[in-house]
């Protein structure tokens, strides 16, 4: 829509298309973006708006223009296509393809001359000598091909071993000074962050979690997080988290609030919930009309990049005393001529104590400046937000809802992510059927993604894992099975990210694991499968949650497989487990008690089973033994000869543990007339 004022005769990517250029024997120009993306917006003002440019493809070339949001299957591809060519991926895509949409030349962002000049010489080419365009075209296109095909490897499942040298894999490639992976631009890496914080967990390993939470307080005090009206821009382009690119993305708030509210369960810092907490506000004030959440809000304001965010040095001094100038410029790195954004970020105690300003008047000072900003601010233009309603990255904010209700024991976000799932559930469809999204209240009809399902799926099992109401779990079941049908590939054993859907479909099934700066849709979905297992204990979810590649390439880029692996480990939950096939399940309650509930039929051994070949429960507190366990009940079975001493129903034993500690449960689940294999958990 935003391209709908330009004279060039844009048309969409369909069977019709293609044909035309088949028709007409021209090259096709294509031109890839998002309503967000700052540099498609400088293309389209410099070079799509001229009327020359417009002369020269109109009468040369059919012009397809793609929303990436809308149609990721055909930017997967000529993505992978640009990084092949070019080492590096990036939008706007700029590709001129042959008439059967092989790739002639493709780029990102081109200045006006030099597209009109490659324009020119690329239609000169084809109309003198297309064999030879075609013959280079296809060689590209067979290396697309095989990039994304599915790998011939036979899946496996990663044993412990293999996910710690992954684990450490990843950590060596982190910047130990300022957070993310080494270099730039930096990226807030959500899944690797994610996956760390549950390993760290799951090994006790404080030091891995220690660089962690410290890599989570670094970007909640850079520019990267909205402190006046909350929210994150999606990444930084400098190797510090000081020069963002001001887009906010649905998606990076979803993960990112899973992100931090994880974090305060396993560090109850101000700050974390203070970021949380903040998001949520912006989403529901910036990002919603009170229904689903919108996909993106612009990098510019009034043709400049991050103009609605920042102010001048002397715009932002002014809010602030003049003799807490001194203080403000330190704390915030004032330069001159250098826009300044306000952040979280506060000064050292020795700093206020240089300045003999105590925390108390600083704070004051501050909060009264950061109102003054926001007053400013609300009387600027405010940027472009696309109103979209995208499945998955809703069902992304949904699942950090669900995290923050969990980390906070707020009941208000449980509500709001119930109200949204229904809501989500209900606009997302035609006719029973998910589809990619929503816009002005009505259904569109992009057929729905892998992403999509994948996301819903997981948002319905950490919505049974919340409530504790079935109904959730079966709709996930449902979905998954429905996902199973659209995308699972029986001869490649693997997911494709898109199912055909009648809208021209790109050439080849796309399989791809890696994140990529992004969570891999295919990663998702053996997430989804492997937690559906974990609460239902039915066998066939285990067989798609395996993974089909080498373990040596997983470990030599394991930054780019954090979902993979994260899917390998399989829980998501801190501070709750399931066992014995989904019959039980544990939790450590804030009155810091094991909480545990069996389904009726199912008990597990007490800590003295009065058996000997029995295993008993125990319990230990950082290595630690608890001291007390609960009255068991007497039950005859039909394995044993003598009675034994049980727990069944819901059990609560109080533990004492610090709220950092790691509580290891050693237990063994039995039905009247079978036991199952003892188990090890941790919470």
């Amino acid at each position: 829509k935003q391209h709908a004022e330009n004279p060039i005769h844009w048309v969409e990517w369909t069977d019709q298309s293609l044909n035309t250029a088949k028709e007409k024997n021209q090259l096709i120009f294509l031109s890839i973006g998002y309503s967000s993306c700052h540099w498609c917006h400088v293309m389209e003002k410099e070079t799509f708006a001229d009327p020359a440019v417009a002369k020269l493809l109109n009468s040369t070339v059919v012009s397809i223009k793609v929303d990436k949001e809308t149609r990721p299957d055909i930017d997967h591809r000529y993505m992978t296509a640009l990084k092949l060519m070019k080492g590096e991926g990036g939008w706007p895509v700029t590709a001129f393809l042959t008439p059967d949409a092989d790739v002639v030349f493709i780029d990102s962002y081109l200045p006006k001359e030099k597209f009109i000049q490659l324009a020119t010489r690329l239609n000169h080419l084809w109309q003198q000598n297309p064999q030879a365009l075609q013959a280079n075209a296809q060689r590209l296109t067979a290396q697309v091909d095989d990039y994304l095909a599915p790998a011939k490897q036979r899946k496996v499942h990663l044993r412990e071993s293999e996910l710690t040298q992954a684990a450490k894999n990843i950590v060596s490639s982190l910047d130990v000074n300022t957070a993310g992976l080494k270099g730039s631009p930096k990226f807030p890496n959500e899944m690797v962050y994610l996956f760390l914080l549950d390993y760290s967990q799951h090994t006790h390993d404080r030091k891995m979690q220690a660089q962690v939470l410290s890599a989570l307080r670094f970007m909640a005090m850079s520019p990267l997080f909205d402190a006046i009206d909350g929210g994150f821009h999606r990444y930084a382009v400098d190797g510090h988290w000081q020069e963002p690119h001001f887009e906010k993305m649905l998606y990076t708030q979803g993960l990112l609030l899973s992100l931090y509210s994880r974090a305060y369960q396993i560090s109850p810092e101000p700050l974390f919930k203070t970021v949380a907490q903040k998001t949520i506000s912006f989403l529901r004030d910036k990002m919603s009309d009170g229904a689903l959440f919108f996909s993106s809000i612009d990098a510019d304001n009034e043709g400049v990049e991050g103009g609605f965010y920042q102010f001048t040095p002397t715009e932002f001094l002014q809010v602030f005393p003049s003799d807490y100038h001194p203080l403000v410029r330190q704390v915030f790195n004032i330069k001159k001529n250098v826009p300044v954004t306000l952040t979280l970020q506060q000064p050292s105690d020795q700093l206020l104590s240089d300045f003999q300003i105590s925390r108390k008047a600083w704070i004051t000072i501050y909060h009264k400046a950061k109102q003054q900003l926001a007053n400013r601010r609300v009387k600027r233009p405010t940027p472009f937000v696309d109103r979209k309603k995208i499945t998955a990255w809703n069902a992304m904010v949904i699942k950090g809802l669900l995290d923050s209700a969990k980390a906070f024991d707020d009941q208000t976000y449980l509500q709001m992510a119930i109200d949204h799932m229904h809501q989500l559930l209900s606009a997302n469809r035609i006719n029973t059927r998910l589809v990619r999204y929503t816009y002005s209240g009505k259904a569109q009809q992009g057929a729905a993604t892998l992403e999509d399902f994948s996301w819903v799926v997981v948002a319905l099992v950490a919505l049974y894992d919340v409530t504790d109401d079935a109904s959730w779990l079966v709709k996930a079941e449902s979905l998954f099975w429905e996902m199973q049908a659209s995308f699972y590939d029986k001869t490649a054993e693997a997911f494709q990210l898109y199912q055909v859907n009648g809208q021209s479909a790109i050439s080849q099934p796309v399989f791809d694991l890696e994140d990529n700066n992004y969570p891999s849709p295919s990663s998702m979905a053996l997430l989804s499968a492997r937690q559906l297992y974990q609460r239902t204990g039915h066998i066939q979810y285990k067989s798609f949650s395996g993974i089909p590649l080498n373990v040596n390439t997983i470990n030599l880029n394991a930054p780019i497989y954090a979902t993979l692996l994260q899917a390998q480990l399989g829980h998501t939950l801190m501070q709750e487990r399931y066992f014995a096939n989904g019959k039980g399940k544990l939790s450590l309650n804030k009155h810091n008690s094991i909480d545990i509930s069996l389904e009726s039929g199912w008990h597990i051994n007490s800590h003295n089973p009065g058996v000997e070949a029995l295993v008993p429960t125990r319990i230990q507190v950082d290595g630690e033994e608890i001291k007390r366990y609960p009255d068991a009940k007497r039950l005859e079975t039909a394995f044993s000869a003598a009675d034994i001493n049980v727990w069944e129903g819901n059990i609560s034993i109080p533990v004492h543990s610090k709220k950092s500690a790691n509580v290891d449960i050693h237990l063994q689940a039995c039905s009247q007339d079978r036991c199952l294999a003892p188990e090890r958990l941790r919470l």
